[in-house]
């Protein structure tokens, strides 16, 4: 037969409540000031009094409220806007003059520097200039607009082939 032994721990030790007359434990902390520093010990009816009255922001302007608040939602860690801090390689200038800190753009591949001369385009390129420009030379070189000149088809299908090589590049 096996025996278990409990060990008994020791019950925890609570300096008094810090309510003048209160002779209870203080076994719930409550703090002095906004640092969290230090604290009282009160007892749970004197514990629930004090938080009713607690105000965090008590004292402070709006301006440090909300600094104070902005603070908090990332963990009082530093943050910069996207790609002032990192090097971003950009070669279509999606990002215009935001691209990294004074970082220089790496020249295009040459199809797709052919790709932007047929549709007319020059960087940075957004995905609706694209579709603009696209759009714009479709309607002026589309078969059935041409009536069936063999030129104008051909400079449709290189307008088309241009435009789908430059979309799935920024999509």
């Amino acid at each position: 037969m096996r025996r278990s032994y409990r060990v008994k721990k020791p019950k925890e030790v609570f300096p008094p409540c810090d309510v003048k007359g209160c002779e209870k434990e203080g076994c719930c902390r409550a703090p002095k000031d906004r640092t969290l520093k230090e604290y009282y010990h009160f007892c749970p009816e004197h514990a629930a009094e004090y938080n009713k009255n607690w105000d965090y922001y008590k004292d402070m302007s709006a301006d440090d409220i909300e600094r104070t608040i902005r603070e908090d939602t990332v963990w009082q860690r530093p943050t910069w806007a996207f790609g002032k801090k990192a090097k971003i390689s950009d070669p279509l200038g999606i990002l215009g003059e935001a691209n990294g800190a004074g970082s220089t753009v790496p020249k295009m591949d040459k199809e797709t520097e052919q790709a932007m001369q047929v549709l007319g385009l020059t960087p940075p390129l957004t995905k609706d200039k694209i579709k603009r420009k696209y759009r714009e030379l479709a309607k002026q070189y589309h078969p059935d607009k041409t009536g069936g000149d063999k030129g104008a088809e051909e400079r449709f299908r290189v307008i088309t082939e241009a435009y789908n090589k430059l979309k799935k590049l920024i999509l």
